[in-house]
Order: structure tokens, then C-alpha cells, then sequence
């Protein structure tokens, strides 16, 4: 596709310079920290020739640069952020709060220049060219002045950072300037000893880059599907596929609007508000999922992902790989937990084979759709190709759109793969930055003696592997498994279907923990159906804000804690829709305030 653009132009760089400008756009940084070098006049002029080279609205120039090395005008800018920090703090609960304020969020006195970009909206008299309808393009003309001199200065390997928190009437006092001049960017600005790998609120997971498919629309709002069947393709980040990202596009938001009726609807019914605690809030939750003023999720399916793990010959188990296949026998003939219990709720079970270390009878009730026998050790390299790995989550997302067809309004994660908590504490490890021994728990009821050698061969892989915490697939293919990638395209697939996933014990929640990094608009799609006796799931529930139904002691898997949960869920739906309301009972409610 290179070789055909470049054959329609003759006006594009040479590739080295082409590559420099997306380095320049891909590894600017907000950075922090400075040395306190003066930075030399020329280098100076030449970053703010490469603002003021910036597009304009009209031509119109608005921008102006203060150069601010003053001591004296820095402290009084730096008390006024230490003032307004203080203050955008208090709108945080802990421990947002408290990871808020661990954050370094300026350089002001540490930076040998401070450079305040402004916008004088009169700059061009009254009539602007092409600012009557939108008048705050001189501000977005600004900004691309901004913008330029943030990645000029990054190509001259110069650090910026941009102070934010900052009260634009108390800077014009400080700093002299009149009161219809808009200061746009204050910026620290210096040497650096380190441009962070990755923007540092990602690397303490503040946030999150959002899937460049889910913020493309084509033609209007909300169509994120390009027309004539075209997909739109990833940018050189290798492990997002396209099926993957149409998927991710399609996940949007709860229906707030639905939400806010329900919430009204609890509020009327006979009880007091809130009463009903944490099945109120599940109701409006499910309510938000499905865009259903009373849903009712009689169609109901557990799907059990099958793998094995290469990582048992390390003697991580209290049990043979074998066993992976004679329980696959087992669900086939109804004799496993998970068969009374989702019995009980009213579920069918589906089981697929995505990676059993078997060849199991093709007349199965099952389905067959296995990527390999097995993954490779973990503990001396990969355990799967990036190619493995989006296949096996594309065999979830198969596997979600096969049931919606059956007929499907809610799903429940179960897995089954001898050794697969040993994957779990190494995704939960690698994308939390935990230490290993804290989210490694005893599996199927291992010895101390045993716990210490998973644990090792854990830290083992995660030296091995080299996993980046910052891309999901990457920690997902070096690290997981082929039932663990499975569940990860279940849990996309039914949350761009806006079908509720009950999510079961550990293993199926590292995998939501994949899902909500490559996407995190999917936390509001998952309810956590229990906290198990994993030492790991505490952590990941945490790292996720998800709150589980029940706390049963339960380590089993298979989605014997999700199926159990669908009594909780229809309980609250049913609370929701059949309850009378203060008006319709003839009962009063509680008096309020004059």
C-alpha cells in the first residue's frame, strides 16, 4: 500500500524524513523532570521559528511567546500551581486522591526557561477570513503553534512540559499581560535525562490510549464501519488486527439515558432509596449494558474456553495435563460442577476446544476450533505467536456472534486448562506491576514447596519474556494462554453486542483485565460474579473498580461462580420490574425537606 501511495505523489520526504517527523509525533512526551542547563539562544530561536511557522485562521498570527527565566516570576507561577494542585485535589476520592498527588505534574523552577504561548484574539482587527461562524479558531491556531514547538524541540531531543493547572487572571497579574490577551500554554522547557517509553499517566494507570477504531466515524456520527467493506488499518503497532479493532470500535458507552430512568424507577419503589444496596445498582447496570427499560436475560450461555499450558512440565500443578482433556469428556457428559450448577440457572454450556494438548473425537459435542496443542513454556519463551494469539481471540468473538444467532442475552466466562493460573499471575503481574509472589495464589491446591517454585517460574518468564505492560497483546501472547486470548474475544465480542458478561474466578478475569486495556470503555459490559481464593483476583477486581457478588471461597473455575450469580442478577431485574411503586401501592413515601 507504501509503494502505491508514493506513485500518486511526488511531494513526498525522502523515508528518513519521513520517518523522523512520525518519531517526532510518536515519542513526544510530557516531560517533568530537568537539568538545569541553559538551553543556547540559537536552539531557542529555533523552536520558536517552528512555532510561529504554525497555520493560522485567516492568517491572523494570534500567538505571542513569553520567555519567562526570571526566578522570582517562576516562584510566584509555581505557588499558584502548588495553590490550584491543592485544590483540583479535593474533587478526587481516595485513593485516586492520593495516586493524584503523587503524581509530578510541573517543572517550573527546575526547567532553565519557560516559555507562556498566548492568543490575542484582536490581533487581526474585528473580520477575520474564515472566523465568522467558528470564532475560536485563533485559539486552535494557537495550539498548533503549541504543537509546533513541542515537536520541534523534541527532534532537538529538548524536553516540554505543558502546567495546566494554572488560574489565567492570577498568571496576567504575575506576568504583566493585558486583560483580553488568553494565555494558552504555559511550558517548561530544558534538557532531559530520559523521554519516558511511555506517557507517564499510562505507565501509572491513570488512563489509557483509547482504540483509534472506536473514535473513527465514516459519513455520521456513530457509523465506525468504513463503507464498501473497507477496513480501516492498524498504524506499524503490529498486534491489533483489523477484525479485532471493528470490534472495539462497536463498544460505546452505557445508555446513560436508560441509566438515569432506572435510577428514577429505584427511587419510586416501595423501600427506602438505596435499600436494596448493591442489587439496585446491578439493575441499572444491566439496564445501561442492554438499553432495556426492564430486561429480563432469559437466554443464557456459559462458555467454557479449553487450553493447556506448556508450562506444567516446570511442576506448577498438583495435576497432569491430561486431566485438561478427560475434563472436556466430563462437561460433554454433565458430570462437572459446572453442569449442575448451570443446570440449575438455566444455561447451556458451550465448550470449545481452542488449544487442548489432544486430539479429542471429532463427533464431541464440542466445538473444535483449536489454534494449537497447547502454548510453549512461558518460562523460556513466548507462550504463543502474536499470530496464535489473535486467533485464538478471534475464535471468542466467532464464538460470541455463533451464540447471538442461537439467541443470547447474557454470557458467562468459564475456562478450563491445567496450569493456567500460573498464565493469570504473569498477565496480572506483568500489567500491574505487582510483585509476583502477591498475585500467585495455590491453583488446585499445591504444597508451599510447590507456590515457591510457581512463583519463581513466574518471575523466570516475566525476565525471559521482557513483556510490555503498555501493550496488552504483547503481555497476552509472551505470557497467557490459548483459553485466556479465547475469553478475551468474548468478552469484546459480547460488549460490542451489548450483551452483560458475567465474569467468573481469576483466569477469566485476567482476561477481562486484557479486554479493558485494549478497550476500557468494557469494564461497564462485566459483572464480577465472585472474589476466589486467588491471591491475584483481589488485585485485578481492584485494578479494574469491580465489585463481586459473592466472596464463596470458590477456586474451582469452569464458570462455576458466573453461573451461580445469574440467580443474583435475575433477582435484581425482577426487583426492578415487578416491584410497586409509592403511587401504585397507595403507600407513602418519605417526607422531604421543605
Amino acid at each position: 500500500m507504501l509503494e502505491i501511495h508514493l506513485a500518486m505523489t511526488s511531494h513526498a520526504f525522502d523515508p528518513e524524513r519521513r520517518q523522523g517527523v512520525y518519531d517526532a509525533i510518536a515519542l513526544r512526551r510530557d516531560v517533568r523532570s530537568f537539568r538545569p542547563d541553559p538551553l543556547p539562544p540559537d536552539l531557542v530561536s529555533r523552536l520558536l521559528d517552528a512555532a510561529h511557522r504554525a497555520p493560522s485562521v485567516g492568517l491572523m498570527q494570534p500567538w505571542d511567546f513569553l520567555l519567562i527565566r526570571d526566578e522570582a516570576a517562576r516562584r510566584q507561577v509555581q505557588a499558584l500551581f502548588a495553590r490550584e494542585n491543592a485544590a483540583a485535589a479535593a474533587f478526587f476520592d481516595d485513593p485516586r486522591r492520593d495516586q493524584y498527588l503523587r503524581l509530578k505534574l510541573e517543572g517550573i523552577l527546575e526547567a532553565p526557561l519557560n516559555v507562556l504561548v498566548t492568543c490575542d484574539p484582536t490581533r487581526a482587527g474585528p473580520q477575520v477570513l474564515g472566523r465568522h461562524g467558528i470564532p475560536e479558531t485563533d485559539v486552535y491556531s494557537t495550539c498548533l503553534a503549541v504543537q509546533n514547538f513541542w515537536l520541534a524541540a523534541r527532534a532537538e531531543g529538548i524536553g516540554v512540559g505543558w502546567v495546566s493547572i494554572l488560574r489565567n487572571p492570577e498568571l496576567r497579574d504575575i506576568l504583566g499581560i493585558p486583560p483580553h490577551v488568553l494565555p494558552v500554554a504555559y511550558l517548561c522547557v530544558g534538557y532531559t535525562d530520559e523521554f519516558p517509553e511511555a506517557p507517564v499517566l499510562e505507565t501509572v494507570r491513570w488512563g489509557s490510549r483509547e482504540a483509534l477504531a472506536g473514535l473513527t466515524h465514516y459519513d455520521r456520527w456513530g457509523t465506525k464501519t468504513l463503507p464498501m467493506g473497507g477496513e480501516l488499518q492498524p498504524a506499524q503497532h503490529g498486534s491489533l488486527e483489523s477484525p479485532l479493532l471493528q470490534t472495539i470500535g462497536h463498544i460505546g458507552p452505557l445508555d446513560r439515558s436508560a441509566m438515569l430512568e432506572a435510577s428514577a424507577r429505584q427511587e419510586q419503589l416501595t423501600k427506602p432509596p438505596g435499600s436494596l444496596g448493591r442489587l439496585e445498582r446491578l439493575a441499572v447496570q444491566v439496564v445501561g449494558i442492554t438499553g432495556k427499560a426492564r430486561p429480563h436475560l432469559e437466554r443464557r450461555a456459559v462458555v467454557i474456553m479449553v487450553g493447556d499450558h506448556g508450562v506444567v512440565m516446570e511442576g506448577v500443578s498438583a495435576y497432569p495435563s491430561a486431566v485438561t482433556a478427560q475434563m472436556v469428556l466430563n462437561f460433554t457428559r454433565g458430570g462437572a460442577a459446572i453442569n449442575v450448577l448451570a443446570r440449575d440457572a438455566g444455561a447451556r454450556i458451550v465448550v470449545i476446544d481452542v488449544g487442548v494438548d489432544a486430539d479429542l473425537p471429532t463427533d464431541l459435542p464440542i466445538r473444535h476450533r483449536k489454534v494449537a496443542h497447547g502454548t510453549a513454556n512461558l518460562a523460556t519463551g513466548p507462550a504463543m505467536t502474536q499470530e496464535q494469539a489473535m486467533t485464538a481471540i478471534g475464535v471468542g468473538l466467532e464464538t460470541v456472534e455463533a451464540e447471538i444467532e442461537q439467541g443470547l442475552d447474557v454470557v458467562c466466562l468459564g475456562e478450563m486448562g491445567i496450569g493456567n493460573t500460573t498464565p493469570a499471575s504473569a498477565i496480572v503481574a506483568a500489567i500491574t506491576g505487582q510483585r509476583v509472589a502477591d498475585v500467585t495464589g495455590r491453583g488446585t491446591g499445591i504444597d508451599e514447596t510447590t507456590w515457591r517454585r510457581k512463583v519463581g517460574v513466574i518471575e523466570r518468564a516475566l525476565r525471559v519474556n521482557q513483556p510490555n505492560p503498555s501493550d496488552p497483546l504483547d503481555v497476552l501472547a509472551k505470557l497467557g494462554g490459548l483459553e485466556i486470548a479465547g475469553l478475551v474475544g468474548v468478552v469484546l465480542g459480547a460488549a460490542a453486542r451489548r450483551v452483560p458478561v458475567v465474569v467468573d474466578g481469576f483466569i477469566a478475569t485476567a482476561a477481562t483485565l486484557v479486554a479493558a486495556e485494549l478497550c476500557p470503555a468494557v469494564r461497564g459490559y462485566v459483572i464480577p460474579a465472585h472474589r476466589s481464593m486467588e491471591a491475584g483476583h483481589r488485585v485485578v477486581l481492584e485494578r479494574l473498580e469491580l465489585e463481586p457478588l459473592l466472596a464463596l471461597d470458590l477456586r474451582l473455575g469452569e464458570g462455576t461462580g458466573a453461573a451461580l450469580a445469574l440467580n443474583i442478577i435475575d433477582a435484581a431485574l425482577a426487583l426492578l420490574d415487578q416491584m410497586a411503586t409509592f403511587e401504585e401501592a397507595g403507600v407513602s413515601g418519605a417526607a422531604r425537606p421543605c
